[in-house]
């Protein structure tokens, strides 16, 4: 089925509407009719902005809902004020109508086929779920980074909303329209758009706490609250819980948006002058006021500092503005320097290499490393770990917070907010892949012994570079069901090197929940390269066994668990391998294997036929 709800195509046509309850197969029989058009269902999406302009195709009567509005997206975009109708009479009152009271606003963008090909307009039913699925469930930004990664065969390209289609070049016969929602600047979450300062007073409606006990001492901690209670303890001017911000901004993604959580700081440092209660104007402005801002900007500060990367430009943009207006003011001009300051860096920071006092150690570069004939195993097994862990750094340093949160990973719909969660998974897979293949096609018995001698002593390699990934993942690939079976081969490999295999694969047992190799990556200097499955099954863990929400409550114990598991792995991103990438060798590493786990079972079965004579 589609992934969006709220949204539908229409292939003029054929006069057809398929929306989010149609499936993937009723989309198939469109295949040759890829003029799109998109729907807006207003009474389900809070829309103040409108695709208006009319394609003249008629969408049949029988199709329609009973007091749906229908409009078809072509040619240009109108802003509707909320509650008033557009200018040229197409949707009077709309808003109104459907109760819509906020303001935002769509994009419009759409995705072009490369290289179109109008002689063969049909498409494979899965292609057509790729590309839906990128059409109805990723913002444009989202659809572009996946485009580029992945080489489709499609590329987005911007479009002039105050132009028609017509004159902008659209191919109405291969392009496909891509929407993208931007959120309002206005209060739209859990807190039902509640003002922070309009908070109704600290009471367990609000906020509950747990008892914690540290070095004999107890005391009280926060562990479910409204949003809003959780900004206004972030920021409160009475003290400063380090441990509470970090794992807040490591988590809030979880149960709120960067946009929202914007506006609430924004909102708590505007403190509303009748806070001052029975204070002077200097008395309120000195212990109530100041503090507060200057809490608000240090939590910004620490936001941009840590997550900078995670934002999108809108969102950057807009405490970009903040920061402008706090210079703009005398009384909030150091304030807003801290601010831009902080902008600056993180900015900087975007283009930074890392840079080392010594070279990195000399390649260890096989002969004939330009032959057409070159194999991985002419190489050096220590320069092997060398690349595998250059590639393996880059993904996993790749990897932001928000990409661990709710088991995105794992699951299909949100899988695209952890793509290089993904990708280091689809390389662990493809190096166990890789180190089967490598021993299965290999045909001399006495020659296949050594290659399995070779990858045993390529993990170990793996092992002093801190590269727990690639052993377990060369480990998986010796339990292979394939390679378990050549008894022959395993009895011939010298026992100096089972020993080896044997000591790896205890470190990486999961005994005792991965004990040893906790110990081992707790006591191991950077840089390291954590094994993912581990740590992806405890974040697994804290989220199906504590619940999101403490009756209404947001379940801040639940996100401090969380972000314990995060900041882990965060320590290890920042220390790069000095080592010199040889693309050659990463090429060749790299090179996808099209053999399936029965080809690997088919090719186990020639090496050591049942019954039959060592191969």
């Amino acid at each position: 089925p589609f992934a969006h709800k709220d949204l539908g195509l229409f292939f003029p046509q054929s006069s057809t509407w398929l929306s989010g309850e149609d499936s993937i197969a009723a989309l198939g029989q469109q295949t040759g009719q890829l003029q799109v058009h998109i729907r807006l269902r207003p009474q389900k999406l809070p829309v103040s902005v409108m695709f208006c302009q009319e394609a003249g195709a008629k969408k049949s009567e029988g199709d329609k809902k009973e007091g749906e509005e229908v409009k078809l997206i072509t040619t240009k975009v109108l802003e509707l004020d909320v509650g008033k109708p557009f200018k040229d009479g197409v949707l009077p009152d709309c808003c109104s109508e459907f109760g819509i009271s906020d303001a935002g606003t769509f994009r419009l963008d759409l995705l072009r086929r490369k290289t179109p090909n109008a002689s063969s307009p049909q498409r494979e039913a899965s292609e057509i779920e790729k590309r839906v699925t990128e059409l109805l469930d990723l913002s444009a930004t989202r659809a572009a980074e996946l485009n580029a990664e992945a080489k489709d065969n499609t590329t987005l390209v911007g479009m002039d909303l105050s132009q028609p289609l017509s004159v902008q070049g659209v191919d109405f016969e291969t392009d496909m329209f891509l929407l993208q929602y931007l959120p309002p600047a206005q209060d739209d979450d859990e807190d039902g758009g509640c003002n922070i300062w309009d908070e109704p007073p600290e009471s367990d409606e609000n906020v509950q706490y747990d008892e914690e006990e540290n070095d004999g001492k107890k005391k009280q901690v926060l562990a479910a609250a409204t949003l809003n209670k959780l900004v206004e303890y972030l920021t409160t001017a009475e003290k400063v819980d380090t441990e509470f911000l970090h794992a807040f901004l490591l988590t809030y993604q979880s149960f709120t948006t960067p946009f929202v959580f914007l506006n609430k700081l924004t909102q708590r440092f505007n403190v509303p002058p009748d806070r001052a209660q029975n204070m002077s104007q200097e008395e309120f402005e000195l212990h109530i006021r100041d503090p507060i801002r200057v809490r608000v900007v240090n939590v910004f500060r620490k936001w941009i500092e840590l997550g900078f990367e995670e934002l999108t430009d809108e969102v950057t943009s807009r405490i970009g503005e903040f920061g402008q207006m706090l210079s703009g003011e005398k009384s909030t001009q150091s304030l807003g320097a801290i601010l831009n300051s902080a902008l600056r860096k993180a900015k900087g920071r975007r283009a930074h290499c890392a840079q080392f006092d010594v070279s990195p150690p000399p390649a260890k570069i096989p002969k004939g490393l330009y032959d057409e004939g070159l194999n991985i195993l002419d190489i050096d097994e220590e320069e092997i770990a060398r690349q595998m862990s250059i590639v393996d750094f880059n993904h996993f340093r790749a990897i932001k917070p928000p990409e661990l949160l709710n088991q995105a990973w794992a699951k299909p719909k949100l899988q695209h907010r952890s793509r290089n969660v993904l990708k280091m998974i689809s390389w662990f897979n493809h190096v166990s892949k890789l180190t089967s293949y490598l021993i299965l096609s290999t045909e001399n018995l006495k020659t296949r012994c050594k290659v399995v001698s070779k990858l045993i002593a390529l993990a170990k390699f793996c092992k002093q570079y801190n590269n727990f990934g690639a052993v377990m993942g060369i480990i998986a690939g010796f339990n292979n069901a394939a390679i378990l079976r050549l008894k022959l081969t395993m009895a011939e490999v010298p026992k100096k090197s089972l020993v080896v295999k044997q000591e790896l694969e205890d470190l990486m047992a999961s005994n005792n929940s991965y004990r040893d190799y906790r110990m081992a990556m707790r006591d191991a200097n950077p840089p390291i390269i954590p094994y993912m499955g581990v740590h992806l099954s405890d974040l697994t863990f804290i989220d199906e066994g504590n619940p999101d929400k403490v009756g209404k409550l947001i379940n801040f114990g639940k996100r401090k668990l969380v972000s314990k598991v995060i900041a882990q792995l965060q320590q290890y991103q920042d220390i790069p391998y000095n080592l010199e990438t040889v693309p050659i060798i990463v090429k060749l590493l790299s090179k996808k294997l099209n053999a399936t786990d029965d080809d690997l079972y088919k090719m186990s079965l020639e090496r050591e036929p049942r019954g039959g004579p060592k191969k």
